[in-house]
């Protein structure tokens, strides 16, 4: 990067203006998560948040545009239709069996409906041709964020972004949530940084000198250790998973040596085990060391698939499962499933049975064939790809559903609306084909 973008062009400056759908993304993007605190009324239970803000924003702009005679074509793919279907039966099922309406609303709208618009936002209405740079730098100064706010918690033990209901401290263990609700949403926020990061020298061809390069290498980096400092297992796992998948696809195949590979492999391993280590010898690593945690995991699958069986078709309702969870066992005869002694959670711990569970199997059939059809996309980019670029975006999004995936798995992420924004939003970007077309970026 020879040049920040502070120092851009005056035609490349107008193309960021927040008065663009471009600029405004790009600036939801790198604030969202500061922001996201700070400008939400009511604080509790809000109606207005900086999310929903942004994109109704982003809606009018385009309305505003056709109204200026700029053309508005409207398409769509399968993954966004059988989507669609998914979010109409989370709000269906809110309005009919939800015992917070105002809660299982938030989630169908914010969980479900605004990731669905962000997503046909990122790949059909931002022009991402020269803007390459802004991205970039977008992503880097995200990664910093995330880090530094994580590791001050993680180091201080202060939960610097106090949502109600956020614990910094659970099981006697520092839990970083960053400027998140969630210390997964951290997490998996941070993995996809992460992976958007490795794959941008790549995408956007812009030339680094010394300085850049050491920069952008700290922040790749960052979103790395940042990732981490939760302590997931899986966080650690699709790190390098992910890794892997945009390294193989992006290298020179004449490059691309045993040598090489394991070279990159071994000091990737080496970050994480250290990184590992080093919070294991900080924090008390209960969690990490205590065969009970895969235990509970598993005795808590067993008790979501129980409820599941209890109202199969239509579930037991969205946002409803800690109350059904009470009706099943606490007040029935019936005892929570353990293992080893060790009792069931009172939360699903999965996107696949939290799905089935709250909205039925309809639902879940549905929720499943949309994430395939997403996965798709990502696959027939990679295998029709035939330059490094189209190669990265293309792995860039397998990875991402990798990094997302393998968390959903084993814990229930779909709750949380901005990890799914950050998803779909990087999803749309990287199958927008005025990323891999821009040959100036």
């Amino acid at each position: 990067m020879n040049q920040l973008p502070v120092a851009a062009s005056p035609r490349r400056r107008a193309a960021v203006s927040l008065l663009s759908v471009e600029g405004l993304l790009i600036f939801w993007f790198v604030a969202s998560p500061v922001a996201s605190f700070y400008l939400r009324f009511p604080v509790d239970k809000s109606l207005v948040t900086f999310n929903r803000g942004v994109i109704a924003l982003a809606i009018g702009l385009l309305i505003f545009g056709a109204f200026a005679g700029r053309r508005l074509d409207f398409t769509a793919t399968k993954f966004e239709i059988a989507w669609a279907m998914v979010a109409a039966i989370a709000l269906v099922n809110t309005v009919f069996l939800s015992n917070d309406f105002t809660y299982g609303l938030k989630l169908a709208v914010d969980s479900f409906a605004l990731p669905l618009v962000m997503f046909h936002l990122a790949r059909y209405h931002f022009d991402a041709r020269g803007r390459g740079p802004w991205l970039w730098l977008a992503a880097a100064a995200l990664a910093w964020c995330l880090f530094l706010t994580g590791a001050y918690e993680f180091l201080r033990g202060v939960n610097l972004f106090q949502y109600k209901g956020s614990e910094l401290i659970r099981e006697g263990e520092r839990r970083v949530n960053g400027p998140f609700a969630a210390d997964g949403s951290y997490a998996i926020i941070c993995l996809l940084v992460f992976v958007f990061l490795q794959a941008a020298p790549h995408l956007f061809r812009v030339k680094r000198d010394r300085a850049a390069r050491f920069f952008a290498t700290g922040a790749l980096l960052a979103a790395a250790a940042a990732a981490l400092l939760p302590m997931f297992r899986s966080a650690a796992i699709a790190l390098v998973i992910c890794w892997l998948i945009v390294r193989f696809a992006t290298v020179r195949r004449e490059a691309l040596t045993r040598r090489r590979v394991a070279a990159s492999l071994i000091a990737l391993l080496l970050l994480v085990g250290v990184t590992g280590a080093a919070l294991g010898l900080l924090a008390s690593g209960k969690r990490l060391t205590n065969p009970r945690n895969l235990i509970g995991r598993l005795a808590t699958w067993e008790s979501a698939i129980a409820i599941t069986l209890d109202s199969p078709v239509v579930g037991v309702g969205l946002a409803n499962y800690q109350w059904a969870f009470d009706q099943h066992y606490f007040y029935s005869d019936a005892e929570a499933e353990e293992l080893l002694d060790t009792a069931a959670a009172d939360s699903p711990h999965s996107n696949l049975l939290w799905v089935a569970a709250e909205m039925g199997v309809v639902a879940l059939l549905l929720y499943v064939v949309a994430n395939a059809y997403l996965l798709l996309i990502g696959w027939r980019a990679l295998r029709r790809a035939q330059s490094v670029r189209a190669r990265a975006a293309a792995a860039g999004m397998i990875a991402l559903f990798v990094a997302y995936w393998l968390s959903g798995l084993t814990l229930a992420s779909g709750y949380y609306s901005d990890a799914n924004l950050y998803f779909f939003f990087l999803m749309g970007l990287l199958s927008n084909p005025t990323l891999t077309a821009d040959a100036r970026a």
